[in-house]
């Protein structure tokens, strides 16, 4: 029997400045922040 399959992932990352963190994954790498 194989292992299962990850079907999600949720990472956590620390920021100082949550302004410019979330404008550079939306603006530099285009991912949406919710």
């Amino acid at each position: 029997m194989g292992h299962p399959s990850i079907q999600q992932q949720i990472t956590f990352f620390y920021t100082s400045d949550l302004a410019r963190t979330a404008a550079f994954y939306e603006d530099v790498l285009g991912l949406p922040v919710s």
